[in-house]
């Protein structure tokens, strides 16, 4: 059991610390007048109490961080495995950290490892993600992170698992939005979204982006630079060519001879006479080269 400090010296110690987010090393303690011995004793007890945080740094010197009182609440108790495997999976970040290098880098046993993690989820101070690379694999981080693109897929994945009506619905709502108003910016499309509540997440203009430029690929859209909006927005509006679409499949559009097809007047090159006509609407006709006329 630590020996309890003076509580004035431990309140020092412990301001000086919070003045250094990233930890205070004991070079620095030292460097600010506290002696080796005061500062193992006073750093064990406050460690204990939960108001610091023990960090090994590469070079195997201890530096300690600052907790609040709040925090220092979901700490009380908890064993030293369990604190083991959170500031492993604190290291971790945004991307997390599997079961398997848990085990690696604290030396536990997998028993050991479940137990503390158990811990740690009841206490919201971590969370389990799916990850996207791996469909079998879970990654912890901590409870307030959100995952790296990497781990979660980004705005396109929902629990691991591509969401193809969320971007089928996003894009019906771009082009909806977009033909009822005539023309939009990519910020007023992004507002939109974003009241329509059509996804939980703020979507990042990119994946906005991303979207606007499939129904520009199918030609439902177009986008242009203007002089009266935000440096580096675009205006988006539904293009005509939406709008006859359908004429697409009609043979007449790519036809190599179109601008000599004459109907009627017994014409060499005529509807009369088209063989592509015949496959197009699906004509069982006698096409001759010397006969003008349909033959059904």
């Amino acid at each position: 059991m630590a020996a309890t400090p003076d509580k004035k010296e431990a309140q020092q110690f412990l301001e000086f610390v919070k003045k250094h987010p990233h930890g205070a090393s004991q070079g620095m303690l030292t460097a600010a007048g506290w002696e080796a011995e005061r500062i193992a004793q006073i750093a064990n007890w406050l460690c204990l109490q939960g108001r610091l945080q023990l960090m090994i740094g590469p070079d195997s010197k201890p530096s300690w961080k600052y907790r609040t009182a709040e925090e220092a609440r979901k700490f009380a108790d908890l064993a030293p495995e369990d604190v083991l495997v959170y500031q492993s999976i604190e290291k971790a970040g945004r991307r997390g950290i599997w079961t398997r290098d848990l085990k690696n880098q604290c030396n536990l046993q997998p028993h050991q490892i479940q137990k503390a993690l158990k811990a740690l989820e009841g206490r919201r101070l971590v969370k389990a993600v799916k990850s996207v690379q791996f469909k079998n694999r879970k990654v912890y981080m901590l409870f307030e992170l959100e995952p790296d693109k990497e781990v979660s897929g980004g705005s396109w994945y929902r629990d691991g698992e591509f969401d193809e009506k969320l971007i089928e619905s996003l894009r019906q709502h771009c082009e909806d939005m977009i033909s009822s108003c005539g023309k939009a910016t990519l910020s007023e499309i992004r507002q939109h979204l974003k009241t329509s509540g059509i996804s939980k997440d703020d979507l990042p203009e990119e994946d906005i982006i991303t979207v606007l430029r499939t129904l520009e690929l199918e030609q439902k859209i177009v986008s242009f630079d203007d002089e009266g909006a935000t440096i580096g927005d675009k205006i988006y509006q539904t293009t005509k060519w939406a709008q006859l679409e359908i004429y697409k499949e009609i043979p007449c559009a790519s036809c190599p001879v179109f601008r000599d097809c004459t109907q009627g007047g017994g014409s060499r090159i005529g509807p009369e006479n088209c063989e592509y006509y015949t496959k197009w609407l699906g004509l069982d006709r006698d096409v001759r080269q010397d006969d003008t006329a349909m033959q059904f």
